[in-house]
């Protein structure tokens, strides 16, 4: 459990733990480009279908159904996000995705639909891809985002997750961020610390929330009580110059 988390996000970490990445461009042509161009693709990736694997499998390799997985926006292309076995997916969309619908899980009883159809027609099997028994009900699930946003979100007192960096960004935040590609993982603006998630700056593999929790990044970051204190004193000063 991440202690840390606002009581509605907590959930995240009840039963496993929470790894975030940004920017996937599954099966984007342009951003495999780019990413080639570069220089940051892996070593032996060739082409978008190996890069599209490649992340895929790193995601799977320490995201599994107990734990929770975001993704800071860009997603690409979704049918990946199916292939993931993360079992909760939080998503807040880039400026490259599509409506927050486009992106939402949909779990739908078909048990009637599947039996009517098959005392007349042969049901093609892609149709119910997905399908699990849950009460001894056939359900089809889509496997997309639990939750999805359209904007920057506080998950506590101290982080705030968005697509794009904030800046300026508050003392009293830590921003963690996708979109800058031409950034490293950690960068500074104004001497302010941010955390950069897009695929490329973290080698491709999922980053936990937890492990840098404990590695001290909220450690420098002030109370907002503090700030807004500090803030009225300097406020004070420059008046009574």
């Amino acid at each position: 459990m991440i202690s840390v988390l606002y009581d509605i996000f907590k959930k995240w970490s009840a039963n496993g733990s929470v790894y975030i990445i940004s920017d996937p461009h599954f099966s984007d042509a342009e951003s495999f480009e780019f990413r080639k161009a570069s220089g940051k693709l892996p070593e032996g990736i060739e082409t978008i279908e190996d890069l599209d694997n490649y992340i895929i499998k790193n995601i799977n390799a320490v995201a599994s159904k107990n734990d929770t997985l975001i993704c800071l926006g860009d997603v690409g292309n979704k049918e990946c996000i199916t292939k993931l076995k993360a079992g909760y997916k939080v998503l807040l969309l880039g400026n490259h995705d599509r409506g927050a619908d486009h992106y939402k899980r949909a779990i739908v009883d078909i048990t009637d639909l599947k039996a009517n159809l098959a005392k007349s027609v042969k049901i093609p099997k892609e149709l119910f891809m997905g399908e699990h028994e849950l009460d001894k009900h056939v359900v089809f699930d889509n496997k997309l985002f639990d939750e999805v946003y359209s904007g920057p979100l506080m998950i506590s007192d101290k982080i705030i997750l968005s697509h794009e960096p904030i800046i300026p960004c508050p003392d009293y935040l830590v921003n963690l961020c996708g979109h800058v590609h031409a950034k490293n993982h950690k960068f500074r603006v104004d001497k302010h610390q941010y955390y950069n998630f897009c695929a490329e700056a973290i080698d491709y593999k999922p980053v936990s929330l937890g492990e840098l929790i404990k590695e001290g990044i909220l450690s420098k970051v002030k109370d907002i009580h503090r700030v807004t204190v500090d803030g009225a004193i300097v406020r004070k000063k420059k008046a009574s110059h």
